[in-house]
C-alpha cells in the first residue's frame, strides 16, 4: 500500500510504503493506493454539483478542503463557493490564491491552537486574508479588473466551531434536524444598511443595482467601484465618505 498527501507539491510528495503488519494513522488528504485503485481520507462526506444555466460559460467555481493544516490539535476545515461575473479572471485568482493567503497569514503570526481569543483572531485572519487577495487581484490584472468580479461564502470548521464568511449573495446553509437554518445574510445593493453604505461611499442604487449596474454590494474585483491606492483607472467620486462603494468587506458569523 502506497501513502499519498495530495496537498504537497509534485516534487514534495510524501511516498511511504506500507510493510505487513505496519501502522501508520491516517489524517484527512492522505490517499490510500492499492494497485489502480485509490481512496482518499476525508473528514467529512462532501459533493458538489455545478450548473451554469442559460449562460454561455462556467463563472463559478466551488472547494473543499478537509484540513488547511494551521493546527497540530484539531482539523481546520475549509469550504467555499465563489460566484463569479463579468468573466472567470477574478473568480480563478480568488480559488488560487484565498486559502494560501490566509494558511500565510496565520502560519506568520501568533500559533493559532495558543489563541486566547479565538473568534477575534479569527475575525481579523479573514479580513486581512479577503483584503489582500483582493488588492493583489487588482495589481496583477490592472485595467482588466474593472469589471470582472465574484462574491464569497465561505465555512471554516474547527474542531466543533462553525465560522461562516460572506461576502455577497452567495448563500450558506446549516440543515439541523431537517431546520434550515441561514449561516449567511445576502449583500443586496437594496437592503436599507448596505443601500445606505453605498450612498455614503458616493454612490447610489437604482432598479436594486449599484449605480445601475452590479446585483450585489460586495464582492471581490470589480474595481470600477473601489479605490485601490494605485489605481491610475478609477477616479472616485467627488464626494463620499471615502470608502469603497462595492466593499469586499465579509460579514463573519
Amino acid at each position: 500500500y502506497w501513502l499519498i498527501n495530495p496537498y504537497k507539491s509534485e516534487e514534495n510528495k510524501v511516498f511511504i510504503k506500507l510493510h505487513k503488519d505496519e501502522r501508520f494513522v491516517l489524517t484527512p488528504g492522505d490517499i490510500i493506493n492499492m494497485g489502480d485503485l485509490e481512496f482518499l481520507v476525508q473528514r467529512y462526506n462532501t459533493g458538489w454539483f455545478a450548473d451554469k444555466g442559460t449562460r454561455p460559460m462556467m463563472e463559478d467555481m466551488s472547494i473543499i478542503r478537509d484540513d488547511i493544516g494551521v493546527s497540530y490539535k484539531m482539523n481546520v476545515s475549509f469550504y467555499a463557493v465563489y460566484d463569479g461575473h463579468g468573466g472567470t479572471d477574478c473568480v480563478a485568482h480568488i480559488h488560487n490564491y484565498l486559502i494560501s493567503n490566509l494558511r500565510n497569514t496565520i502560519l506568520k503570526g501568533q500559533p493559532f491552537d495558543e489563541q486566547t481569543n479565538f473568534y477575534r483572531y479569527i475575525h481579523d485572519t479573514l479580513l486581512k486574508s479577503v483584503e489582500e487577495t483582493d488588492i493583489n487581484f487588482f495589481k496583477e490584472y490592472n485595467q482588466y479588473s474593472l469589471a470582472t468580479g465574484s462574491t464569497a461564502v465561505i465555512v471554516i470548521i474547527a474542531g466543533d466551531r462553525i465560522i461562516c464568511a460572506n461576502i455577497g449573495d452567495a448563500r450558506a446553509v446549516l440543515s439541523r434536524s431537517g431546520e434550515a437554518i441561514n449561516l449567511s445574510r445576502d449583500h443586496k445593493p437594496d437592503n436599507p444598511d448596505e443601500e445606505q453604505r453605498i450612498k455614503s461611499a458616493g454612490g447610489f442604487v437604482t432598479m436594486k443595482k449599484v449605480c445601475g449596474t452590479l446585483a450585489t454590494s460586495r464582492s471581490f474585483g470589480d474595481f470600477n467601484f473601489k479605490r485601490p491606492s494605485n489605481s491610475d483607472f478609477f477616479k472616485p467620486p467627488a464626494k463620499g465618505d471615502g470608502k469603497d462603494i462595492v466593499a469586499v468587506i465579509p460579514e463573519i458569523r
